[in-house]
């Protein structure tokens, strides 16, 4: 029995239905409340809660917390979370307004009611909102080839700068989401002749573990992914557990690993160290810089999906942006 089991387990024996009852009574509820929305007092309970990742999870609890704290109920009529979009039209972004919208109508189906924000008057307050205030939305630099070999040269060669070259070249190489680079585990990586085979147990589009490979070849072995993460598990001297960890400032290995956050923190420190803007950079930008490179050098949408992970060939498109008219170096793993 693993550990969610037992904590499902021990859930059950405990829980009640107070929560939900004050939803369904149109009560504004206590952060308890906000937490078992989406997990009523039955045997089931905690295994409702894990059929959205935490991630989406504590989303939706900040947008009812909101909602709940501007005096919106669950349940809310259609007048009601019209008015609530208006009085946001100005302070919060389209999308940030279309997660609300979501959250609300996952509270209100978890409770037992009928989504007011299907109705024609939140869709068309919404158009409103979206033609008056809509702008296009930020998107993250693709970092090209050249900008990545630039990046990883001027590392220094001190242990942190093993471990963010590594994480550099492998998330670029790999076209790796930030939560897919700090949930790899040493178990997860086989060396080959040829390189790298990685297994990305769960990700975003994978949420139930279904588990994919990715194979990263060796390249130049100045900015080679391989010989990257050879150096940064020898000279952290990592043989299990998480394999990019936190450093603190003595230079001292932690035993956890990195979060999404720091990982976008240390392309944004590096982008910087050799004078690229870090407001234009993001986690992001090293898959997104992957995919640009990919369709600059004339690979086929299908032949990147293979190594993003794309559903389809939409997804791809949208992240297929060309960064300027410099000259691209074919991306060393297609």
């Amino acid at each position: 029995m693993d550990k969610t089991t037992l904590e499902c387990e021990a859930e059950n024996l405990t829980a009640d239905n107070s929560a939900l009852s004050g939803l369904r009574s149109g009560t504004q509820p206590t952060n308890r409340a906000i937490a078992e929305v989406f997990a009523p007092g039955d045997k089931f309970a905690c295994y409702l809660e894990y059929a959205i990742s935490p991630a989406t999870h504590n989303a939706i609890r900040s947008d009812l917390k909101q909602f709940y704290q501007w005096g919106g109920t669950i349940p809310a009529t259609p007048v009601t979370i019209a008015t609530y979009l208006a009085d946001h039209a100005t302070s919060l972004s389209i999308a940030t307004l279309k997660r609300r919208l979501s959250s609300i109508s996952q509270a209100h189906l978890s409770a037992g009611h009928k989504s007011p924000t299907a109705d024609p008057l939140v869709r068309r307050t919404m158009q409103g909102i979206r033609r008056i205030h809509g702008k296009p939305q930020k998107q993250a630099k693709p970092l090209a080839v050249t900008e990545i070999a630039t990046i990883v040269r001027a590392i220094p060669r001190d242990l942190t700068g093993q471990r963010d070259r590594a994480l550099i070249l492998l998330g670029f190489a790999g076209a790796l989401r930030r939560s897919e680079l700090v949930g790899l585990d040493v178990r997860d990586l086989a060396f080959t002749a040829a390189g790298i085979r990685i297994v990305i147990r769960r990700s975003k589009t994978d949420p139930y573990g279904e588990g994919r490979i990715v194979d990263v070849p060796a390249s130049d072995e100045l900015t080679c992914p391989v010989a990257a993460v050879r150096g940064w598990l020898e000279g952290a001297a990592i043989f299990k557990g998480p394999l990019f960890r936190s450093i603190d400032r003595h230079g001292n290995l932690g035993s956890s690993a990195l979060t999404g956050h720091a990982v976008a923190n240390i392309l944004k420190r590096r982008a910087e160290a050799v004078g690229i803007d870090p407001k234009s950079i993001s986690g992001h930008s090293l898959r997104a810089g992957y995919a640009t490179s990919a369709a600059i050098a004339g690979h086929t949408a299908w032949a990147i999906r293979q190594q993003t992970g794309h559903r389809s060939d939409e997804m791809v498109a949208r992240y297929v942006r060309l960064a300027g008219n410099e000259e691209q170096a074919r991306p060393p793993l297609l």
